[in-house]
């Protein structure tokens, strides 16, 4: 017998964006047991930092966690409480709502965490700390901004009319980033001594900036191409859920990537650690120290870095 058309339920469009979010949450889910193994792994091997930057994990952790609750709760809304009632669908959540509240302040809390390399880097650098504290108070504004206007909006699709807020606030967030990675990057190819084995060192150092600072921003770009090329749908909120968990690992794997540098020195393997040897070339000393600490050699131009969230230039 067939059914009815009177006993169908109506029809919602919301198009590609419930998908999207869901194959984004699941991409999402394991970026999150990533974190998690990395935040375990920070704690066995990581246990004498000092109380301020453990402090500023946990922080990392309940955030991303709590970021990971909103996009499940609003995937059970809508395809299990919500089932069969699409109407419900265009309804806007209030875990939709907060989300990019969440991931505002997220990407603040990363960029802290960059942001303080360069900082202790040298004070030359810190007009541009400035400049990332100002970007970074932008990507806060915007994030609040859209969510006050989740819980304003009638109709889940009225969001996208707010998509300059998130593109914006992205955008605000690559500048940032560009810039940090920028700087540490040109302070460490500065470095160079002409040494084959102290290059290749500062070579790796290179490498951990570009792999912790330009790798997010890849990500970051892609959801603010989305927002700007393609407003009409909700997609670019189902990216910024995977880019929120990139700069999360990112963060946790600078922090963690200490002791494998270490370990590399230890050995004596020449991609190695962050304690190099003390190379003298007349009127430049170079020497790179691990998290421990250890005391530089005089010479009239010293570098000085301190992976366990120090850097530190002096002439």
């Amino acid at each position: 017998m067939p059914l009815s058309t009177s006993r169908l339920p109506p029809t919602v469009s919301l198009g590609p964006a419930p998908g999207a979010y869901l194959i984004c949450t699941f991409l999402g889910l394991i970026s999150y047991g990533i974190a998690l193994h990395q935040i375990y792994r920070y704690t066995r091997i990581h246990s004498s930092d000092p109380y301020i930057i453990k402090c500023y994990v946990v922080i990392l952790g309940v955030l991303d966690m709590f970021h990971t609750v909103l996009a499940v709760h609003l995937n059970y809304r809508h395809l299990v409480t919500d089932y069969f009632q699409p109407t419900n669908l265009s309804q806007p959540v209030w875990s939709l709502s907060v989300q990019p509240l969440v991931i505002g302040v997220i990407l603040v809390v990363c960029q802290i965490f960059f942001a303080a390399r360069v900082y202790l880097l040298s004070k030359k650098y810190r007009i541009i700390v400035a400049l990332v504290c100002i970007l970074s108070l932008a990507i806060l504004g915007c994030s609040t901004a859209f969510t006050v206007k989740g819980f304003t909006v009638d109709d889940v699709n009225d969001l996208n009319h707010y998509a300059s807020l998130q593109s914006a606030g992205f955008g605000a967030t690559i500048a940032a980033d560009v810039m940090l990675t920028s700087v540490l990057i040109l302070a460490l190819h500065r470095s160079r001594t002409g040494f084959t084995q102290t290059d290749s060192k500062i070579d790796v150092l290179i490498a951990y900036a570009i792999s912790t600072g330009l790798i997010p921003v890849i990500f970051a770009a892609v959801c603010f191409i989305t927002a700007i090329a393609d407003p009409g749908n909700l997609l670019f909120g189902a990216l910024d859920f995977v880019c929120t968990k990139i700069y999360v690992n990112s963060v946790l794997a600078a922090l963690n990537l200490r002791q494998s540098l270490k370990a590399d020195e230890g050995s004596g393997r020449d991609a190695g650690g962050m304690n190099l040897s003390v190379l003298q070339r007349r009127s430049r000393v170079v020497n790179v120290v691990s998290s421990s600490g250890a005391s530089t050699d005089a010479g009239s131009s010293v570098i000085d870095i301190k992976m366990g969230g120090e850097i530190r230039l002096g002439g």
